[in-house]
């Protein structure tokens, strides 16, 4: 993959910057992904550094091409839409490679290291900077499209009958994830009464997904398609922080991730319902779980041992939300 790869892009890939062709050379060794492959390059005459995600309909399943040339053209268009300047950023695309089966989405190098490692690694106080810098870019991307977003009730019966449809079996077989999904389903009449702000959402906003260089955020992986509720990008973002930081095992780490959530909810300027968020969480949570679950034992295990901590923890936030 690393040499079809550089092939491909030597072949049909002029610099940008020095018109070269030819003479880019690979920095570093590919990189698999869940659903790409990550390989970096530098162009030898000016040193250009490009970024190159391959996908394959064989590797990565028959829509991932789809989906490579999408978040491609989505890229394209947030050049424009999206406030390019200061401390958010969005990655500069260069070009897009499709061959039979196959497609490359080809980026400038961006700085910086994503938040999922800062989550483990950065001190208190850099911690609360860095997380509400992230929710600062969510809301630049969220008022980006130049729409007049609108409140509506959240539509918790259909995220209801999801989990039953998909994890039935899951949620009613062990008690502690059933007593869950109950609270979900008695709080589910009083956060359909609530307000909920409607916006175009990343889709897959987490921690993994922002790098931070100390001052400037860049987003990745932005699918940008669905419309739905603030909370849908928001949640998903704080419980991959619980997840990334280990279950924020320790009273340093529990404390981290607590300075983290505080930042990157005023760095959003959230002011909506809190019992609408933690539902929300709740719902994915519970999502998470199911989905690991069904996957195998090893993986249920890991799913018990990780996730339902911050479901108990949910639990009791829902509680005292609504």
């Amino acid at each position: 993959m690393r040499k079809d790869a550089l092939t491909l892009v030597n072949a049909r890939l002029r610099c940008a910057q020095c018109g070269e062709t030819g003479g880019w050379k690979a920095t570093g060794r590919p990189e698999k992904r869940q659903q790409s492959i990550i390989h970096r390059m530098r162009c030898g005459r000016c040193g250009e550094a490009v970024v190159a995600k391959a996908v394959s309909s064989h590797g990565f399943g028959k829509d991932a091409v789809m989906h490579g040339r999408k978040e491609y053209e989505t890229l394209r268009a947030l050049q424009h839409a999206f406030p390019q300047e200061g401390s958010y950023g969005t990655l500069v695309p260069v070009d897009y490679l499709e061959w039979p089966g196959g497609g490359m989405m080809i980026t400038r190098w961006s700085d910086g290291m994503n938040l999922q490692h800062y989550a483990r690694e950065l001190d208190q106080a850099t911690v609360g900077r860095a997380f509400e810098a992230a929710g600062g870019w969510l809301r630049k991307l969220h008022h980006s499209d130049g729409a007049n977003h609108t409140s509506r009730p959240l539509d918790v019966e259909d995220k209801l009958e999801y989990l039953r449809e998909t994890y039935g079996r899951i949620l009613l077989s062990r008690q502690a994830v059933f007593g869950a999904f109950q609270l979900l389903q008695d709080a589910a009449a009083h956060i359909a009464t609530l307000p909920a702000m409607t916006v175009r959402l990343h889709g897959d906003f987490k921690p993994a997904n922002i790098l931070w260089d100390g001052g400037r955020c860049t987003g990745v992986d932005i699918h940008y398609a669905a419309v739905g509720a603030v909370v849908y990008d928001l949640a998903p973002f704080l419980n991959h922080l619980w997840i990334d930081a280990g279950g924020a095992r320790g009273s340093r780490a529990r404390q981290r991730r607590k300075i983290a959530e505080a930042g990157f909810l005023a760095g959003y300027g959230y002011t909506g319902s809190s019992g609408i968020l933690r539902w929300a969480q709740l719902y994915f949570a519970l999502h998470y779980l199911g989905d690991y679950s069904r996957r195998g034992a090893l993986r249920g295990a890991y799913a018990q041992w990780q996730l339902q901590p911050l479901v108990r923890e949910l639990v009791q936030q829902v509680r005292n939300a609504v």
